[in-house]
């Protein structure tokens, strides 16, 4: 798992302010044809190059939620 916008490898729900009007979420699924090993870099950058020659297929879904 890579890291979230606030830099740690968890999950945030959405949680735009309220009265800020709709905000996009994109939540990415990628398959791959093996297992990752633990990265020693779990940023974006480090994902992408472990994944790098392994990606199957790859989807998105965009959410839209406001308060």
């Amino acid at each position: 798992m890579g890291n979230n916008s606030m830099g740690q490898p968890t999950y945030l729900s959405p949680m735009p302010p309220p009265g800020h009007g709709p905000h996009h979420y994109h939540f990415q699924l990628i398959a791959l044809d093996t297992m990752l090993e633990q990265l020693e870099d779990n940023s974006l950058t480090g994902l992408k190059a472990a994944i790098t020659g392994h990606v199957l297929g790859f989807g998105e879904l965009v959410g839209i939620f406001e308060k």
